[in-house]
């Protein structure tokens, strides 16, 4: 996979892994999620194909650090 530009004119390498989201007060851990990362300003985006909304709403609807991505 190729690098993509990132927001912050650095560069995002595509990757597989765990992504950290707060909401609130409340963090979430999404596991072995298809991501892009730049090591420059340490952002995690993801592409078109990957939706993490519906997990990180069940994960925070029954009380969960962490769910797997699937």
């Amino acid at each position: 996979m190729m690098d993509v530009p990132c927001k912050c004119g650095g560069y995002a390498k595509h990757q597989i892994g765990d992504v950290e989201h707060v909401i609130g007060s409340k963090k979430i851990i999404i596991k072995n999620v298809p991501h892009y990362y730049c090591e420059f300003c340490g952002t995690a985006s993801y592409g078109t194909d990957v939706n993490v909304s519906d997990l990180l709403k069940e994960a925070y609807s029954k009380n969960l650090n962490e769910i797997s991505y699937q």
